[in-house]
């Protein structure tokens, strides 16, 4: 009985210390989390654990304290009573079968209709998914081409689950695999010239919709693994795609907008990376030239998709 009292002692002394040691910001956020509270506090002692394990505690840190300012849109499909019909695109093996699918569901149920939905990221995000998020970037990281990316600029540009607002889902393994054959096709080169590689191999599959087609269903943003299967989308569509296939072969890698261009309409996605030596370099795998010297348009400004919060931006 002693025993077991003693253990439970030391696992309240572990727990409390462990608590004491989380940063202020992490606390705050965890304290929002409600329920899943407890799945952020698992990846917390997965990693404080082991001193080994500090700069991955130190990732951990940054993904929850900024997590509450982030969320996904997305829908379901339902009714015309508004009870849910079960159907999801992701099950299936390829977009037109899922459509298809789709089309024969229609005629089983009346009044169709999209239902938008919105869930945050700090009541919904389970720890496997955070620690699964933390070793792939991690192991990517260690890779020769990314020895010059700062533990900051990892955490920033290569680190983060997300890029907007689209649904979460489990992309890096996938990406990894899909896009690893770069890796051999780029050895000794730099990355201006690497960018030419993703895309070559990008227009080789994914149609830009842009002034083609507008997406009927409520949906700003497709998932990571959507955008592979659906193999087409907008140009905030190819800015998000761009991230996902960078970030997975370990380059840091960000989303640029131009809200307004100054001297004409429309708005505009591109990305942006670093050299070896750090120096910012914009590009759009759109364009013919790929990396951008100079815009054709005018942009009235130029906004940073970042994942964490910018307390000194309007």
């Amino acid at each position: 009985m002693n025993k077991i009292l003693s253990i439970i002692f030391l696992f309240f002394i572990f727990h409390t210390k462990a608590q004491n040691n989380v940063p202020k910001n992490v606390s705050v956020v965890l304290e929002k989390a409600g329920k899943n509270k407890v799945e952020l506090e698992k990846v917390i002692r997965q990693y404080n654990q082991n001193t080994a394990d500090s700069l991955k505690l130190k990732a951990a840190y940054f993904l929850i304290s900024n997590m509450d300012i982030h969320s996904s849109t997305d829908y379901y499909w339902a009714e015309g009573t508004g009870k849910k019909i079960p159907y999801n695109e992701m099950d299936y093996p390829d977009f037109v079968t899922a459509v298809k699918a789709f089309e024969e569901i229609k005629y089983k149920y009346e009044g169709v209709k999209p239902v938008s939905i919105t869930y945050k990221d700090m009541d919904t995000i389970k720890a496997d998914f955070l620690i699964k998020n933390i070793e792939n970037a991690f192991d990517v990281w260690k890779q020769p081409k990314s020895k010059n990316v700062s533990f900051t600029d990892f955490c920033n540009y290569i680190l983060p689950y997300r890029v907007g607002s689209e649904p979460l889902q489990e992309w890096r393994t996938i990406y990894r695999e899909k896009f690893g054959w770069i890796q051999d096709s780029v050895k000794g080169k730099n990355i201006e010239e690497t960018l030419n590689y993703f895309a070559k191999d990008f227009r080789s599959w994914f149609i830009n919709t842009w002034d083609l087609e507008q997406r009927k269903e409520p949906l700003p943003r497709l998932g990571s693994i959507q955008l592979l299967t659906r193999k087409k989308g907008n140009c905030d569509d190819i800015g998000n795609l761009m991230v996902y296939m960078l970030r997975s072969q370990g380059y840091p890698a960000s989303v640029e907008c131009v809200p307004f261009w100054a001297t004409s309409t429309g708005t505009h996605f591109f990305n942006s990376t670093f050299s070896s030596e750090g120096k910012l370099i914009p590009f759009d795998v759109s364009t013919a030239n790929i990396k951008i010297d100079n815009f054709s348009r005018e942009p009235s400004k130029v906004i940073r998709f970042t994942y964490a919060r910018q307390p000194d931006v309007l």
